[in-house]
């Protein structure tokens, strides 16, 4: 490939006429590659682009501030920064909500509402019957409910006292103290050897076998003994005489049982005397 663009400068060739103008950049002699001159200083540039950025730096009165503010003395380089300034007017125009206080306008009213608290003791909102202050007239009036008396318009009541409320919130709350109530009432199973409560007869029972340490639940045919009723009858199974109602028998011998399970584990012994033989 033949590089058929070549520096005037020096000996630098290439083939793409992209390369050779980036090239001689590089060389600053008589101004050939930056045309582009400061009037004002030294500066040169190759583009005229940066030439009129690098003049921005020598404004100080604002000359070459092309963007200006029709509603007051604000000027700019950059369009960007001028509609970013504009929106400050459109705020005042629209903002119809004044601090009494100070020039703060805000075209939202929970924005004014947060500002009045800056000022402090601006509370214009006064309890006639105490010390109370409040910016803000809700907070007063719910502040006023406090001190009804003897129920006045307290239309949250509770069904089980004489409890009443002006909030739905707090009667819910109350209302826990009655649920409390109600499970402590409801736990009537308590166990006569000690403190122990619980509101399930299963579990009081289950409990009195931890105090079982003469073996209530035992078998008078034989030392085994249980701290479960059901273990004691399944027990109870293995001193039947004469294999009365063990209904499961084996057909090889003649094993008897009254369980399906013991049986399947008996015939085992079979099976495996018939691998031996």
């Amino acid at each position: 490939r033949t590089s058929k663009y070549q520096c005037e400068v020096c000996d630098y060739k290439t083939h793409l006429k992209a390369y050779l103008k980036r090239h001689q950049l590089v060389h600053d002699v008589d101004g050939i590659a930056k045309k582009y001159k400061c009037e004002q200083c030294n500066y040169k540039s190759n583009r005229k682009a940066y030439l009129n950025t690098h003049k921005l730096t020598h404004d100080t009165e604002g000359i070459y501030k092309k963007y200006k503010c029709g509603l007051c003395d604000f000027k700019t380089h950059y369009k960007n920064n001028l509609k970013k300034h504009q929106s400050i007017h459109d705020v005042e125009r629209t903002a119809k909500y004044k601090c009494e206080q100070c020039n703060y306008k805000s075209y939202q009213k929970h924005y004014l509402n947060r500002h009045v608290l800056t000022h402090g003791i601006y509370k214009k909102y006064k309890c006639e019957q105490c010390d109370y202050k409040s910016c803000f007239k809700s907070s007063l009036n719910s502040h006023k409910l406090t001190h009804d008396v003897d129920g006045i318009d307290k239309k949250y009541k509770c069904e089980l006292c004489d409890y009443k409320t002006h909030f739905k919130a707090k009667l819910k709350q109350h209302q826990i103290v009655h649920d409390v109530q109600a499970i402590k009432k409801y736990k009537i199973y308590k166990c006569e050897l000690c403190d122990y409560k619980s509101n399930q007869k299963s579990s009081l029972n289950i409990h009195k076998l931890t105090h079982d340490s003469q073996g209530i639940y035992k078998k008078h045919k034989c030392d085994y003994k249980s701290c479960y009723k059901s273990s004691l009858i399944r027990h109870k199974l293995t001193h039947d005489v004469d294999g009365i109602d063990k209904k499961y028998k084996c057909e090889l011998c003649d094993y008897k049982t009254h369980f399906k399970a013991q049986l399947k584990q008996h015939q085992i012994v079979h099976a495996v005397q018939a691998i031996k033989k």
